[in-house]
């Protein structure tokens, strides 16, 4: 089962989680063997959650780690918004902000409007690989969960 996990629904951006009301239930609540897709316009965007972080949240590490995978027990890929957005231009352009997602842990970054932003994020992430400055393991981790997805939708 597939499940992908997408709103245009904008959240009060004064919120300490960016967990739903207890109300409507937790993702927790999966069905045991869906493959659920975080994206973009939810929790893991461009803007930031300034009770937990003043980053924009797919460059935070305490959204996407903290409370997305440990708090909420998210297990599926997790896809940046487009990372050569205007917001991100401050924080390096396409390339720092490919480095900021993937240290932060998402696993897929969308490029969405040059090849050119998209191959100089690639030499920046190759070049953060070698160096250290990304966690090998984490990487690791994170591919992981693509290829799992990539064969689920074969």
């Amino acid at each position: 089962m597939l499940i992908v996990a997408a709103t245009g629904r904008r959240r009060p951006r004064t919120s300490t989680s960016i967990r739903p009301d207890s109300s409507r239930g937790t993702p927790s609540a999966y069905p045991a063997g869906t493959r659920p897709i975080h994206t973009g316009r939810s929790a893991t965007n461009r803007l930031p959650y300034p009770a937990l972080s003043p980053a924009p949240a797919v460059l935070s590490p305490r959204v996407v780690q903290r409370e997305l995978r440990d708090g909420l027990g998210f297990r599926g890929v997790t896809i940046s918004d487009d990372l050569e957005a205007p917001a991100f231009a401050p924080r390096g352009g396409a390339a720092g902000a490919a480095l900021g997602a993937t240290r932060a842990g998402v696993d897929l970054l969308l490029f969405a409007r040059t090849y050119e932003g998209a191959d100089r994020a690639a030499r920046t992430l190759t070049d953060a690989l070698r160096s250290g400055r990304v966690d090998r393991g984490a990487l690791q981790e994170s591919m992981a969960r693509v290829l799992a997805l990539r064969g689920a939708l074969r």
